[in-house]
C-alpha cells in the first residue's frame, strides 16, 4: 500500500541528491579564476583599505559573514522551491529580505567587534568609524549580491541544474570581489 508513497519520495529526492561532477568542476574553475581576480583587486586597493586603522581586521569577518548569509539564503531558496507551492520568485524575495535583515545585525556586531579589536591590538582604531564601515559594507554587499545569487539559484533550478552543486563556489567568489571593492570604497569615503 505504501510503495507509491516511497516511490514518490525517492523520485523527489533524486533531484536533491543529484551530485553532478561536471557542475561542481565548473563552479570550482569559476572560483579559481575569480579568486585570482579578487587577489588582484585587493592588491590594487590596499592603500584605500589602509586609510582606516582596523579595516584589514574587519575584512575577513565581513567577507565570511556575507558569504555565509548568502549561501544560507541560496540553500533556503533551493530547498523551499521543492517543498512549498509558492512561486520561486516569492521565495527568493522573502529569502533576500530575511538575509538583509540579519545582515544589518551582523554588520553591527562585526563592526563593533572589529573596532574593539583594532583599538586593543592596533592602538588607534576608531570604534565608531570601524562600526560604520562594518554596517555600510555588510549591507551594501548583501544589497548587491543577494538578488544576484537568489535569481541565479532560481535560474539554475529552472534549467535543471542542481544549485547545490554550482551556486556555492560562484557565490563565494562574487562576495569576495564585491567585498573588496565595497570595503575599499567605504574606507576611502570614511577616512
Amino acid at each position: 500500500r505504501h510503495w507509491h508513497y516511497i516511490y514518490r519520495q525517492r523520485k523527489a529526492r533524486k533531484f536533491i541528491d543529484d551530485v553532478n561532477t561536471t557542475q561542481i568542476i565548473i563552479g570550482q574553475i569559476f572560483t579559481v579564476l575569480a579568486s585570482v581576480g579578487a587577489g588582484y583587486l585587493l592588491d590594487i586597493h590596499k592603500e584605500n583599505l589602509g586609510l582606516i586603522v582596523g579595516a584589514f581586521v574587519l575584512m575577513p569577518g565581513i567577507v565570511d559573514l556575507s558569504a555565509s548569509l548568502t549561501g544560507a539564503m541560496a540553500a533556503k531558496i533551493n530547498h523551499h522551491i521543492d517543498k512549498t507551492p509558492a512561486h520561486p520568485f516569492v521565495i527568493a524575495l522573502h529569502s533576500i529580505l530575511f538575509s538583509l535583515f540579519i545582515g544589518v545585525f551582523a554588520g553591527i556586531i562585526i563592526g563593533l567587534f572589529g573596532g574593539f579589536m583594532s583599538l586593543v591590538l592596533l592602538d588607534g582604531g576608531d570604534i565608531i568609524q570601524i562600526t560604520k564601515l562594518g554596517i555600510l559594507s555588510m549591507v551594501s554587499i548583501l544589497i548587491i549580491c543577494d538578488p544576484v545569487i537568489a535569481f541565479m539559484t532560481v535560474g539554475f533550478k529552472k534549467l535543471g541544474i542542481n544549485p547545490d552543486n554550482i551556486v556555492g563556489p560562484i557565490q563565494s567568489s562574487i562576495i569576495d570581489i564585491f567585498a573588496i571593492l565595497i570595503i575599499a570604497g567605504y574606507a576611502r569615503l570614511l577616512s
